[in-house]
C-alpha cells in the first residue's frame, strides 16, 4: 500500500484522546458517566477510533432518530459529526455527481431510509455509502436504547421523566411533553460529550436535526438552540464561535447538507430496524437496504470512523456495552492500515 494513503488515515485519527469527558466539580450526567465507562474500556483496549478536527475550522453535526414507531423495541439516536473543511477536496463534487447520474435530482429526492426501495436509489446507495467513506472525515456516532430503560435521567421511572418536565418549565423553558424532554436531554447530553471529546476549543460549530418532536414549533426551535449553545458551553476553559443551529432547509435548496443529513438518517433507521427484528425472535434477514447500511458500518474507513454504543437494562440494572459489526465475507479488496497510537 503506497506510504502516502498511511500516512494520511494516521493524519485523520485523533491520538490525544482525553478520558474521561466530565463537568468540574458537579455530578456527571448518567450518560456521561456510560459513555466514559464504554470509551475508556475501547482506550485500553486500543480499539478507539475517533477523527481527528484539529486542523478543521469548523465542525457540523448532522442528527437523525429513529424507534418511535409503537412496534419498535428500541430508540436510535445517530449524530454524524463532520469536518467541513474537508467536504471541499472531493465530497461537493461527488455528491453532486451521484444525483446527477442516478437521477435523484429531477424530481429532487431525499437520502431516506424509508425510500430505499425507490429505484434511483436503491441503485445509488452502494456508491453514496463508498463515496462517504472516501470523502468526510468525521464520525458516524449512534446511541442505541432499549425501550424497557424510561429514563436516562435519573432513576429508571416514569416519575422522573415528569420531575424532568416540571424542572424545565420551572427554569423558564416552556412546557414540554415528559417524553420529550428525556429525548431532548439524551440529544443535548451526547451533543456535549463528544463535542467536547472531539473538537478543539476555539472552532465554528453548526448543529443540523431533523424535524422531530424536540423542534416543533419556533418556540422549540428556539429553546432548543438555547439549549444546544449551553450544552456545549459548560464545560470551563471552552469556547466555540460562532455556534450554529438549524433544522432540514427547503428541499432542493442545499444538497450538501441534506445529503450528509441522511447519514443519519439512514444509520438510525437500519440500526433500529436490525434490533427491533432481532428482539422479537422473527426471521433476521433484514431488507436490502438495510443490510447494505449494516455491512458498511462494519469497516472503518480511511475518514469516516463509526461507532454505537448501547444501553440496555437486565436483572443486573442498567447495562452499556459498544456494537461492532462485523462482516461474514469481508471483500477481498480491502486492505488493513496500522494507526499508530503514542
Amino acid at each position: 500500500m503506497d506510504n502516502s494513503i498511511k500516512q494520511l488515515a494516521n493524519s485523520l485519527v485523533l491520538k490525544d484522546i482525553r478520558l474521561p469527558v466530565e463537568l468540574n466539580g458537579e455530578q456527571q450526567p448518567l450518560l456521561f458517566q456510560l459513555y466514559n465507562q464504554e470509551l475508556m474500556r475501547r482506550q485500553k483496549q486500543r480499539q478507539l477510533l475517533l477523527p481527528n478536527f484539529n486542523n478543521s475550522g469548523s465542525v457540523c453535526i448532522f442528527s437523525d432518530y429513529g424507534g418511535e414507531s409503537p412496534d419498535s423495541r428500541y430508540l436510535t439516536y445517530t449524530f454524524t459529526f463532520v469536518d467541513y473543511d474537508f467536504l471541499a477536496i472531493n465530497y461537493q463534487k461527488a455528491i453532486k455527481e451521484i444525483r446527477e447520474v442516478y437521477g435523484l435530482n429531477n424530481p429532487y429526492k431525499e437520502i431516506s431510509f424509508k425510500d430505499l426501495n425507490y429505484g434511483p436509489l436503491k441503485r445509488a446507495l452502494p456508491v453514496y455509502l463508498k463515496m462517504l467513506d472516501q470523502s468526510v472525515n468525521g464520525l458516524v456516532f449512534t446511541l442505541l436504547v432499549d425501550k424497557r430503560v424510561v429514563s436516562l435521567l435519573g432513576e429508571n421511572t416514569k416519575q422522573t421523566l415528569s420531575l424532568a418536565a416540571q424542572q424545565m418549565s420551572e427554569l423558564g423553558l416552556g412546557q414540554w411533553n415528559p417524553n420529550t424532554v428525556e429525548k431532548l436531554q439524551r440529544i443535548l447530553a451526547t451533543l456535549a460529550y463528544f463535542t467536547n471529546l472531539l473538537v478543539p476549543s476555539g472552532k465554528k460549530i453548526f448543529w443540523m436535526t431533523d424535524h422531530d418532536s424536540i423542534v416543533a414549533n419556533p418556540k422549540m426551535v428556539e429553546l432548543t438552540s438555547q439549549m444546544f449553545c449551553n450544552a456545549i458551553h459548560q464545560f470551563p476553559n471552552v469556547t466555540y464561535q460562532p455556534v450554529g443551529f438549524a433544522t432540514p432547509f427547503d428541499k432542493g435548496s442545499d444538497e450538501m447538507f441534506a445529503d450528509l443529513l441522511s447519514v443519519s438518517d439512514l444509520v438510525a433507521g437500519a440500526i433500529e430496524h436490525y434490533f427491533t427484528r432481532k428482539s422479537k425472535m422473527i426471521d433476521l434477514t433484514v431488507s436490502e437496504g438495510a443490510n447494505q447500511i449494516l455491512m458498511w458500518l462494519a469497516r472503518q474507513a480511511i475518514a469516516l470512523k463509526k461507532l454505537c454504543i448501547m444501553v440496555f437494562t437486565d436483572d443486573s440494572g442498567l447495562r452499556v456495552g459498544t456494537v461492532d459489526f462485523h462482516l461474514v465475507n469481508p471483500p477481498d479488496d480491502i486492505e488493513e492500515i496500522e494507526i499508530y497510537f503514542p
